[in-house]
């Protein structure tokens, strides 16, 4: 597969498998301990995805706003979309 895929105008970047070292033994409980998983091979985007863009996403599917999504500094359409879980 090539390195990169374009799919409805958004051109992703293909990352390969394998090992990935997660956590910190002083971090928060839920980063603890520090270890090592396996991630299958995946696509990302290469570009973050903005507000506006995600605006036309949440009317198609009719899902809630994520979190600080009407807060200033971080509401501007053409910033990326935050908050998201």
């Amino acid at each position: 597969m090539d390195a990169r895929v374009i799919i409805r105008d958004v051109e992703f970047v293909r990352v390969e498998p394998g090992p990935f070292r997660m956590g910190w033994p002083r971090g928060h409980p839920s980063e603890a301990p520090a270890h090592e998983v396996w991630l299958d091979a995946f696509l990302i985007a290469s570009t973050p995805v903005t507000n506006a863009e995600f605006t036309a996403y949440l009317h198609a599917i009719g899902a809630p706003a994520p979190a600080f999504w009407d807060r200033p500094g971080f509401s501007r359409p053409r910033q990326p979309v935050v908050g998201l879980s």
